[in-house]
């Protein structure tokens, strides 16, 4: 089981130019972000439910169906949302939390399911100090001087930015701040994370954006 806390965005077609560009310049933030091309492949169960989600987690450049009862299920529910208070920063909506399991054995039959491509960008941010620390990515996502002793935080904040691709050609974009670690830390370190980012700037205006979970954005594409 793993707690989260979330705050995510979705555009339709594109994300905002200035956005784009603020998140991947080196001279803004020091180093570049991780991960890009190939795209990953997850299979989600359609649901009309914006509270729970359900997938089968792909493999970065692979595309293989891996939803049924040899494949591990992720499953996603929504345990409540945070209202900021203070200074709203360009980054702030109510944070919401989340709780996910991993489960084996479950076969869904014919459950409808929808197959989402999805290319990442990933900054990483070691929580566990005051403020908040980069860990600069490579294209595998994983730190780049491990051989040095750093390993990927057990505490710590993923804000990703990521092009979203459904089978039938319809494109999105969702940028996401995802916190993990345990109860009593997630909300702070989200928070401690955007207020570090909000101040590589100028930030950028994301008003534009959606404010959708996963299981959000999946219903209100009418799939079922």
């Amino acid at each position: 089981m793993l707690i989260s806390a979330e705050v995510r965005w979705f555009w339709k077609e594109e994300a905002p130019f200035e956005l784009k560009e603020w998140f991947h310049d080196p001279a803004v933030h020091g180093c570049s972000p991780g991960g890009g091309p190939p795209a990953r492949y997850d299979i989600y169960l359609v649901t009309e439910s914006s509270e729970l989600g359900i997938k089968a987690r792909g493999v970065k450049g692979l595309e293989t169906e891996r939803m049924g009862p040899k494949g591990p299920l992720e499953f996603k529910g929504l345990i409540g949302e945070h209202h900021q208070t203070g200074d709203p920063g360009p980054f702030s909506v109510p944070i919401q939390l989340w709780c996910k399991w991993t489960v084996l054995g479950i076969d869904l039959g014919q459950a409808r399911r929808c197959k989402v491509g999805k290319t990442r960008w990933l900054r990483k941010f070691d929580t566990s100090g005051n403020p908040p620390v980069e860990v600069p990515l490579g294209r595998d996502e994983m730190p780049l001087d491990r051989p040095n002793g750093l390993n990927i935080p057990v505490r710590g904040c993923n804000v990703e930015l990521t092009e979203v691709r459904l089978v039938d050609g319809r494109v999105w974009w969702t940028l996401c701040f995802e916190a993990y670690g345990d109860m009593g830390t997630v909300i702070k370190d989200i928070r401690s994370t955007s207020d570090i980012l909000s101040m590589r700037g100028p930030a950028p205006d994301i008003s534009t954006g959606s404010f959708y979970s996963y299981p959000r954005w999946l219903a209100q594409l009418h799939l079922c």
